[in-house]
């Protein structure tokens, strides 16, 4: 369409030039408007619909205008009808994304868009949920399993008296709670990206009830902003840093999980400090849980992988690895109180089955985030089996 409007003005070759320029123009304007201005501002559902409007208000001005001697009445009744019902359902996007809203079985007791994500807090009687973009992040039925796991473990292995801990996430302030119960950490600084979440943790009462007013605590230091960033640009040193990241369900995601990330928190820490990330499910992505295994492996000396199952999300999967080698004791991990860790959990959830044992994978780098594709190709194989 572009070639035939451009065709009065030069040669085939020019035209053909000018074309290529405004198609690399319009992807470019397209990059950069959908994550700076239209999702920020809009969300998912009425940026769709606004895009495709525009795009068939593009169609109907050229039918108009580009004049054709057989051009047929429904040239321009088909589009134009098209463009009413996507303007129509504009206007009413709230509806239909309230209408989207009912999926979840539980009352919906929070719900906003923040600059990044789609937030919401449900229940059902004493069960708390939080969903970050339909994804479940938490059910406080059995969360403690998740936050538990995540954290005495590596806090059992670290020998400092006044512990310094780095928490990347966790802006819900559940891990905080866990870090708490133990009175040799000194310190918790919480790098959280959307401050959302840390808003919606120190004033909601629900969540602040389960998190037990942990970002409250005189102990904890919050910044909000993106952890790759933070650790490039810190010089302070730690003794335990935890990743409580969401799963590296995107490029954008998976670069918290490459190698030049790890060798960023390896820096950060303290020579005999320890490192935890979640590291998705080994049974629902193994591909994904052992490149993350192999990825740490490669930057520090030793790495431990252990799973647990959690009845919100099935067998799920973390790595502790440590700046020096170490040797796991059977000695007493003693943290009060809990409802799930303990020295026989922790060693139990060494142990790995057969259809979830190591796999061969390649490392994940920031120009190949092969991880992403690791996950996706996962979970597409579970849920169609």
């Amino acid at each position: 369409l572009l070639t035939r409007i451009l065709k009065q003005y030069g040669a085939l070759k020019d035209i053909l030039s000018n074309v290529l320029s405004l198609d690399y123009l319009g992807g470019l304007a397209g990059s950069l408007l959908f994550p700076i201005l239209l999702y920020p501002l809009m969300g998912r559902m009425l940026t769709s619909l606004v895009i495709g409007a525009v795009n068939i208000a593009i169609a109907l001005l050229i039918i108009i205008k580009i004049s054709y001697n057989n051009k047929k009445k429904y040239d321009i009744l088909v589009p134009l009808i098209s463009l009413i019902v996507l303007i129509t359902l504009s206007v009413n996007s709230n509806i239909f994304t309230n209408i989207i809203k009912k999926r979840y079985y539980d009352d919906v007791i929070f719900s906003k868009r923040s600059k990044y994500q789609e937030i919401l807090l449900t229940r059902s009687d004493d069960d708390f949920r939080l969903f970050l973009d339909g994804a479940l992040q938490f059910s406080s039925y059995d969360e403690h399993r998740y936050h538990e796991m995540l954290i005495f473990p590596v806090l059992a292995l670290t020998r400092a008296q006044k512990k310094q801990v780095l928490l990347l996430g966790g802006g819900d302030g559940l891990a905080v709670r866990e870090l708490l119960k133990d009175p040799t950490v000194a310190g918790i600084t919480v790098i959280e990206l959307d401050g959302e979440i840390i808003k919606l943790a120190k004033t909601n009462s629900s969540l602040k009830r389960l998190n037990q007013n942990a970002l409250l605590n005189p102990k904890v230091t919050i910044f909000v902003q993106d952890a790759y960033h933070y650790l490039m640009n810190s010089n302070k040193k730690y003794d335990i840093i935890i990743a409580d990241f969401p799963d590296p369900h995107d490029e954008t995601i998976a670069k918290l999980y490459t190698i030049e990330f790890y060798m960023m928190v390896r820096r950060a820490l303290h020579n005999d400090g320890f490192f935890v990330t979640q590291s998705t499910s080994p049974y629902f992505a193994t591909k994904a849980f052992w490149c993350i295994h192999k990825t740490l492996s490669a930057v520090f000396p030793t790495v431990t992988p252990y799973h647990i199952y959690i009845p919100s999300f099935g067998d799920w999967g973390f790595n502790i690895a440590g700046k020096r080698k170490y040797i796991l004791h059977k000695k007493t991990y003693s943290f009060k109180p809990v409802k799930y860790f303990s020295k026989n959990s922790f060693f139990n959830a060494l142990y790995f089955t057969k259809d979830i044992k190591k796999v061969p994978t390649k490392i994940n780098n920031f120009n190949r985030p092969l991880l992403y594709q690791y996950y996706l190709e996962g979970w597409k194989h579970k849920v169609e089996n």
